[in-house]
């Protein structure tokens, strides 16, 4: 699954050292992908729907849930897992895991708090080449 990611702000924010450079590849394949993509094009990322050849670096943001196994009758903890991995070379360039249970189920309402996780983490991570 690939999507992508925003946070709530009043107007465009200064992309990550990590991510800097990259146009995001966000197929509107659910609404919380919509989602995503909106609040990142809101933020100044360039966004696209599809990998396309001879252009600007890209990454894609894909997103998986590992549900951890069971104690007994209690079902294990789930994790939604949000990766940003350049095309070319399939490096992961941005990643935040949170707990499913603690999102909101509303898909704009998660894309804002994956948004805002994804891009925090962005900016902690050093600059791709530095």
């Amino acid at each position: 699954m690939l999507l992508a990611v925003g946070c709530a702000s009043g107007g465009p924010m200064a992309v990550p050292g990590s991510l800097k450079g990259y146009q995001l590849v966000v197929p509107p394949e659910s609404p919380f992908q919509k989602a995503l993509a909106s609040a990142l094009k809101h933020r100044g990322f360039k966004v696209r729907d599809a990998i396309r050849g001879g252009g600007r670096p890209a990454a894609a943001l894909f997103s998986y849930v590992f549900r951890e196994p069971p104690t007994g009758k209690v079902p294990g903890p789930a994790w939604l897992h949000v990766r940003v991995a350049d095309t070319r070379s399939g490096v992961i360039v941005a990643a935040v895991t949170l707990p499913l249970d603690s999102l909101p189920a509303d898909p704009a309402r998660r894309a804002e708090i994956v948004a805002d996780s994804l891009l925090a983490r962005a900016r902690e991570a050093p600059a791709a080449g530095s």
